[in-house]
């Protein structure tokens, strides 16, 4: 890159802390922004209180040698962002912080994802989760789902799916497939089909942080959603567009009264819709960013 070109840039900006030191020296006026998107060692935090022995020694270590970076990064970058108030209050909270941590929430397209795009042909199925399936809390959610949950379901209804759709499933989900009316997909070219397709998305999730974009993406489907609150956590769902639970047992009879009850399914999925549209487009997402961002420009 010639020194003209390098004088022509106004900003670098680097998502995640891990990319952050990439553009911690300072090159003349060139402003320097994070988007930090989670407080991510809040995430090895949570390992820790789900672990013992060593492991739960290492994911702490992890935890607090994350957390001094975070705040050593927001303390340098002209400015930073997180992608909820939640997110930001707590990088905001640490010790020896100087400069305040803003957020700007994600968005989704609802125009690609509409129960009136065109997709493929929707693919038929009772419960749908949608995520990585090599991502541990996406794991952890599911074969928990799986075992206390699902059960429970089944009882109620003998023929019900439960179908897990998402890349690199790791063996422990491979092997739920083919047991229990549970179909796991792996990859997908395109999920749309899938949650069209669904009665119910569920969001089993324990660990999770920033927001949750599959919960976005369902919602945007016109999608009846059960989830737990972590994976419900910075979308502030208003009542009647989402089934929110604290324990997850809590899921099973939801679940069901749902698989009963094609007009509430309609009525949540239109809530859910609604409220994605109103708060959650892009254009509207990215006001707090494009605010601050020309507030630091200037």
């Amino acid at each position: 890159v010639n020194s003209s070109r390098e004088r022509s840039l106004a900003a670098e900006i680097a998502f995640s802390s891990s990319m952050a030191p990439y553009i911690e020296q300072k090159i003349s006026s060139r402003i320097r922004v994070v988007d930090f998107c989670d407080a991510d060692s809040e995430k090895w935090r949570a390992y820790a209180e789900n672990e013992s022995g060593p492991m739960a020694l290492i994911y702490r270590r992890e935890a607090d040698l994350l957390a001094r970076a975070e705040t050593r990064i927001a303390n340098w970058a002209d400015h930073s962002f997180a992608v909820s108030a939640d997110e930001a209050a707590i990088l905001n909270s640490r010790e020896d912080k100087s400069l305040d941590v803003g957020w700007f929430s994600n968005g989704v397209d609802t125009e690609y994802f509409s129960p009136n795009a065109r997709f493929g042909t929707p693919q038929s199925t009772d419960v749908l989760f949608v995520g990585a399936m090599d991502y541990r809390p996406n794991i952890q959610g599911v074969i928990n789902f799986a075992e206390t949950v699902w059960p429970v379901v089944r009882e109620a209804f003998a023929d019900a799916r439960f179908t897990i759709v998402g890349s690199n499933p790791v063996p422990q989900v491979l092997a739920l497939s083919g047991t229990n009316g549970i179909h796991v997909t792996g990859r997908v070219d395109d999920v749309r089909p899938w949650i069209a397709g669904t009665k119910v998305v569920i969001a089993p999730l324990k660990i999770a942080r920033g927001i949750q974009n599959k919960v976005f993406e369902a919602m945007a489907m016109a999608a009846a959603i059960v989830a737990t609150d972590e994976s419900m956590t910075g979308i502030n769902a208003p009542e009647g567009t989402a089934e929110i639970v604290q324990d997850l047992q809590q899921m099973s009879p939801l679940i069901a009264g749902l698989l009963d009850d094609h007009q509430r399914r309609r009525s949540m999925g239109a809530a859910a819709r609604s409220y994605v549209e109103q708060s959650f487009q892009w254009a509207n997402a990215m006001k707090r960013f494009d605010v601050a961002f020309k507030n630091v420009a200037d």
